[in-house]
């Protein structure tokens, strides 16, 4: 145990309230936050970070007497915080579901994915901070001889049509595939997408083609047909001169080569995808995989957002870059975070609050900065 300073006993101060104190202190500058996104309703705004708890903010009543300035930039604190424990370990991602029961918050750990019923979480609203919330089902990837240990959940999509099914990517470098529906009668996979040689970090769906797309730490970016549950095509990101083919088997020739963000346009004739070493950001037609555009970021992409016909952009870096559909910078946003993991999009609306579309973004910092515009940073929310 660490030496309490000399000053804490001459002012009198509890050490064992000092050094709980500090530890929270500590803890908070070393925050990570993983994933945020809004609620269905717009109502809410949710995060999950590297402690394994899970915060909702109560956004819709967010007033003018609730803004302030710390530090030369403007902070919000919205109203009726509260937080729990959701996993034990970090929470990477988060996805929101609908059910006959109402919406349900699957959240993604470090060791399984929990579901939660969401009008469980919002009743507990003004209680700050809640430890008795009980999920729903708990689904865990168990080990086999191949990955002998219990792997993370990095990303959770939604199936384009089944509203019940969502896919999870793995850290044992596999996809699965879950039914909600059917968790009274199992907690295992209803499909595994076998393929990838490393780590699974991201995952989109297309809802027009029914197809997945993964990325991966092998640097390559596989496209999946849904139905079949067969991959029908590989982008190989890791070698020069070899992105844009397809093909059955991918492989990994270059190791300081990942994929860690991919995302599909909503026509679903796009697929963009970012990453560390070769990989940088790039754009790519989905049916037949032929690039598109090269967008060459200066920093290491990690999230990719599309959002009013630009490409939004973050990673290992305190700068977000947005570009157009066609390449250019359109813009360089400063950050609160050393190295940016996560960005939603969503209405943002209040009583002393003009009403506008927002995008908002996590990482390496206990804060949620928030872009009313792809020019400037709005205000910022502290998370801890």
């Amino acid at each position: 145990m660490c030496e309490l300073p000399s000053y804490v006993s001459l002012l009198g101060l509890d050490p064992a309230a000092y050094r709980k104190q500090t530890q929270k202190d500590q803890q908070k500058q070393s925050l990570t936050v993983f994933t945020t996104q809004f609620s269905p309703d717009m109502k809410h705004l949710v995060c999950g970070d590297s402690l394994g708890i899970v915060t909702v903010w109560a956004v819709a009543l967010l007033d003018t007497d609730m803004f302030s300035t710390e530090n030369g930039q403007s902070v919000a604190k919205p109203p009726q915080l509260i937080s729990f424990q959701a996993h034990t370990g970090s929470v990477y991602c988060l996805q929101f579901i609908s059910s006959q029961s109402g919406w349900i918050l699957v959240t993604g750990g470090s060791r399984d994915i929990r579901c939660w019923q969401w009008d469980s979480i919002i009743s507990h609203i003004g209680a700050t901070t809640v430890a008795n919330i009980s999920y729903l089902a708990r689904l865990q990837n168990f080990p086999s001889e191949s990955v002998p240990f219990v792997a993370e959940t990095n990303a959770i999509c939604l199936d384009p049509e089944i509203p019940s099914v969502i896919y999870s990517a793995s850290g044992d470098g596999h996809i699965y595939k879950w039914d909600l529906a059917t968790l009274h009668n199992s907690s295992t996979p209803t499909a595994t997408f076998e393929g990838h040689l490393d780590s699974v970090h991201c995952i989109a769906t297309s809802r027009h083609s029914r197809q997945l797309v993964s990325g991966s730490e092998d640097g390559n970016v596989r496209v999946w047909d849904i139905r079949g549950g067969g991959c029908t095509g590989v982008i190989d990101l890791a070698s020069e001169g070899k992105s844009g083919f397809s093909s059955k088997r991918g492989y990994r020739l270059d190791s300081k080569s990942y994929v860690s963000c991919v995302t599909v346009e909503e026509s679903g004739n796009w697929l963009i995808c970012g990453g560390g070493g070769k990989v940088g950001l790039r754009m790519f037609h989905l049916s037949s995989l032929v690039e598109s555009v090269n967008f060459n970021p200066t920093i290491s992409p990690q999230t990719v957002l599309l959002y009013d016909h630009h490409v939004w952009c973050g990673g290992q870096g305190n700068t977000l870059q947005v570009f157009t559909n066609h390449g250019q910078v359109a813009s360089n946003l400063s950050t609160s975070s050393s190295s940016v993991f996560g960005m939603c999009v969503g209405d943002l609306e209040g009583p002393g609050v003009i009403a506008s579309r927002v995008v908002c973004v996590v990482g390496t910092s206990p804060w949620i900065d928030v872009f009313a515009a792809k020019s400037h940073k709005a205000f910022s929310i502290p998370v801890a």
